[in-house]
């Protein structure tokens, strides 16, 4: 049975290596986008992965209660467009780390 500071150890480990391939795409997304906010980066990330986010009405079956949701076979991000849209970029920053990771 592996002690609780190696387990911590892999744990870490585990979430450095997510945040190392987080660093790299922003990287590559900001060698190609025009500025460095939040809608450039995420406009080149649509681009470069062919995927549309689309708003619906909060109560929409498709987002199942979530304000976001990725649906990779369809290259689709839907989001609840009634959000303040600082908080549209988040979900969709973050349902490309799903995209990413998964």
């Amino acid at each position: 049975m592996a002690a609780d500071g190696e387990v911590s150890a892999g744990v870490m480990k585990h979430w450095e290596t997510i945040r190392q391939q987080a660093r790299e795409w922003h990287n590559q997304l900001r060698s190609e986008a025009v500025d460095d906010s939040a809608s450039a980066l995420l406009s080149v990330a649509d681009q470069k992965t062919e995927f549309r986010l689309i708003g619906l009405m909060a109560n929409d079956p498709l987002l199942a209660g979530a304000e976001a949701v990725l649906i990779p076979d369809a290259s689709r991000i839907l989001y609840n467009r009634s959000a303040d849209p600082g908080l549209v970029a988040f979900y969709h920053a973050h349902e490309y780390g799903h995209l990413r990771l998964h």
